[in-house]
């Protein structure tokens, strides 16, 4: 799978292509956590595939989260995932937080999730907010 994003911040513009890979989060003020547009087919499944990519103009606050399937696909001790569903709910809890204390939350919940399982994939996660002006 392939996420790539260009980060225009004098237009506060992110344009990105999603090849199969998760689906990043929108976090928006006074909105519901969104995912943002599944995209396109993996890299390398059709060999002329076409690509296309989107553009999302950030509001003021807005975080974008971006994550590899490590996180959601991170299994407790029972051998229940994360999950998706996990990860838009402790999104949603600490939505108030500043981009580095999001992402350091949602790790901090991916990891008690996991207690003593394994780790089995790694994990990756970004998160880009744009400053209030």
């Amino acid at each position: 799978t392939l996420f790539y994003a260009l980060l225009d911040p004098r237009h506060h513009r992110l344009r990105f292509c999603n090849a199969g890979h998760e689906r990043p989060v929108l976090l928006r003020d006074g909105e519901d956590p969104t995912l943002l547009d599944p995209g396109n087919l993996v890299v390398g499944i059709l060999e002329n595939a076409v690509y296309h990519d989107a553009v999302l103009d950030l509001e003021p606050g807005d975080r974008i989260v971006i994550y590899s399937d490590g996180v959601t696909d991170m299994l407790d001790p029972d051998g229940q995932f994360f999950d998706l569903e996990r990860l838009l709910v402790t999104l949603q809890t600490h939505r108030d937080l500043p981009a580095d204390a999001l992402a350091d939350a949602l790790a901090a919940a991916v990891h008690e999730h996991a207690a003593t399982a394994p780790v089995a994939d790694d994990m990756t996660l970004v998160v880009i907010q744009r400053r209030s002006d």
